[in-house]
């Protein structure tokens, strides 16, 4: 009798639990879900449903928007594959927000001058400003690897008027775009007015953008031409430097007191001259040997210092 009740007891103890489980095991309906695909699934909407976690239930609003979804839809939803026992919320509505990406005009600008350059039209040192023909409203892509891609370009090599095919990713149709893309290069320009004969250092110049057509007019100067170079006339603030306005910057100014240097190996000669002309780095001038009085064929090497090539004038100079 007394094993009999006991095993009674047990056996209504061990349903009470069961049934106390299973009430806790229920899948419990979320209120608020955010998702990236374009399917919400079970585990999406609910906690706990780990059987039916891949199966679908609605399509999820458009990338970067946010949608409601009754109960009642819900539930007719999860009949449908047999979860019928869950927990519902306080809310009377699940809100379903889908994440996005915003694609703009840069996006689309960025993907047309990287096929440019793919192509070869844009070499090192040319870059492309892309406008568009109309005002381009912002969409929104699935947050993917690529959210958008360039599936055709058509570009006039004359006008730079383009044509362009993108495809984004959560959308089905395509987006088709025109617009223009002019091709610019970086020019060094003059920061302030200089003088004649002026040496440019790194701090007189910057570097604008102008349209290629323009550079190429001009025959325009790079940053290296530039640097170092000396102005052969007065120039304005802001002009586009030109290879036409620059030489080599003077090294050995005419009537200069010079150094005359021979070198050969460990043997090295030198002796006071005067200069008879001006040069710049690696110029032949004419030099005056101050200790024989003769004139001696040099080149400037730096400032104040000219080399002699030919040892027996050099020799001859010094006696």
């Amino acid at each position: 009798m007394t094993r009999t009740l006991a095993l009674a007891l047990f056996g209504a103890g061990l349903g009470a639990a069961l049934a106390a489980t299973g009430a806790l095991a229920a899948p419990v309906l979320k209120s608020e879900i955010m998702v990236s695909t374009p399917i919400v699934t079970v585990g999406d909407m609910f906690e706990g449903a780990d059987l039916f976690a891949e199966e679908p239930l609605f399509r999820a609003p458009a990338p970067g928007t946010t949608g409601h979804v009754t109960l009642d839809a819900v539930r007719v939803a999860a009949a449908r594959i047999g979860l019928t026992d869950f927990v519902l919320p306080g809310a009377p509505s699940v809100t379903v927000a889908r994440f996005g990406e915003t694609i703009g005009a840069a996006r689309y600008g960025r993907l047309v001058e990287q096929a440019l350059r793919q192509r070869g039209t844009l070499v090192d040192g040319v870059e492309a400003e892309i406008s568009f023909n109309v005002l381009l409203p912002d969409v929104t892509a699935d947050t993917d690897i690529d959210p958008v891609r360039l599936v055709s370009l058509s570009y006039a090599g004359g006008s730079g008027q383009f044509v362009a095919r993108f495809m984004v990713s959560g959308r089905q149709e395509p987006v088709d775009l025109s617009g223009r893309a002019d091709l610019v290069v970086a020019v060094p320009h003059l920061v302030a007015a200089l003088s004649a004969d002026a040496v440019i250092g790194p701090e007189d110049v910057e570097m604008r953008m102008v349209p290629v057509r323009t550079a190429d007019t001009g025959s325009y100067a790079t940053l290296d031409q530039v640097v170092g170079k000396q102005l052969k006339r007065p120039a304005r603030a802001g002009k586009m430097l030109q290879p036409g306005d620059l030489r080599e910057a003077v090294l050995i100014a005419r009537n200069e007191a010079v150094t005359i240097v021979y070198r050969s190996g460990p043997l090295t000669l030198t002796v006071k001259g005067t200069s008879l002309g001006e040069a710049a780095r690696g110029e032949a001038v004419q030099v005056l040997n101050l200790m024989s009085n003769k004139t001696l064929s040099a080149v400037a090497a730096d400032t104040g210092l000219v080399t002699i090539a030919d040892f027996g004038a050099m020799a001859s100079s010094v006696r």
